[in-house]
């Protein structure tokens, strides 16, 4: 039988019919597999996640058929520790079964900051030292000083905070901030024997005065030596019951070498001793 003869014999359309509905069926299998698989026209209603813990949502989100995953931490000082502050998608949303949620908590303890060093910093230069590092500004605590609107002192919770201590982010730091000399005149009070931390509370809470330059001898090396060395000097001495100005600073001599101490604390009594015979002839 010659080609153009079969094309026209009734064997060939029974052929052509039977491989048409083979491949009508296969695409339709194919079609239905797709939506079953994807859940085509089938979706799931987001619940909202925002303020609940993880605990309670997980039992929730499997029956379900929904995942989630936390993707980051925030500290938020008005919202309990745990609990979910932010989610992706948002409630209400429609998304397929199996679809993950992305969630965000609010931290269990608030990021922790160094404290910046604002000492002898403008008042102004502190104030965007303490917004660059997260801290807030709290009260300006004006004191007499020759040096207006420098920083002298820097407290947390009202007490003296070192430079480079761990404190919470958000954190608010009060400032010591001069206000230039005062009018006021008091004795010039004696330092000698005293730390460098002993002296600058006395002045600071006593005698409205503050600690200037500060000249170590080869005992102080390092900060550490600097913290338990002794006062054995200081500009003006207290001898001669000398006035000094509110607000003035006084220089110190620093060392760890006990029996310079000791001598400098001698030489400041010889001193006081020798003008009190002077002041009892004259």
């Amino acid at each position: 039988m010659s080609l153009l003869q079969f094309i026209k014999s009734k064997t060939f359309y029974i052929n052509l019919a039977i491989a048409a509905g083979v491949i009508i069926a296969g695409l339709t299998s194919v079609v239905l597999g797709l939506g079953i698989y994807t859940r085509q026209g089938k979706t799931i209603t987001v619940p909202q996640l925002k303020g609940f813990k993880e605990h309670q949502i997980t039992e929730a989100l499997e029956k379900m058929h929904l995942r989630y995953t936390i993707i980051d931490s925030v500290h938020k000082a008005d919202v309990e520790p745990g609990v979910i502050v932010e989610q992706i998608p948002a409630d209400g949303s429609k998304v397929k079964r199996d679809r993950m949620l992305f969630i965000t908590i609010n931290a269990f303890s608030a990021e922790q900051v160094r404290m910046p060093g604002l000492v002898d910093y403008s008042l102004r230069n502190a104030e965007v030292m303490l917004e660059s590092f997260g801290l807030q500004k709290g009260r300006i605590i004006y004191v007499p000083s020759e040096f207006t609107n420098l920083v002298l002192g820097q407290k947390y919770k009202g007490r003296d905070i070192a430079t480079g201590t761990s404190i919470p982010k958000g954190s608010v730091i009060d400032l010591m901030v001069g206000s230039g000399l005062g009018s006021e005149q008091s004795n010039v009070p004696d330092l000698l024997g005293l730390t460098l931390d002993e002296a600058r509370k006395y002045l600071q809470t006593e005698n409205l005065l503050a600690i200037g330059a500060i000249i170590c001898d080869e005992t102080v090396q390092t900060p550490t030596d600097s913290v338990v060395a002794i006062i054995y000097r200081q500009s003006p001495s207290p001898a001669n019951n000398s006035q000094i100005t509110t607000g003035s600073s006084i220089n110190v001599w620093i060392s760890k070498d006990m029996d310079r101490v000791m001598q400098g604390m001698k030489d400041s009594l010889l001193i006081s001793s020798q003008h009190g015979q002077e002041d009892e002839t004259e």
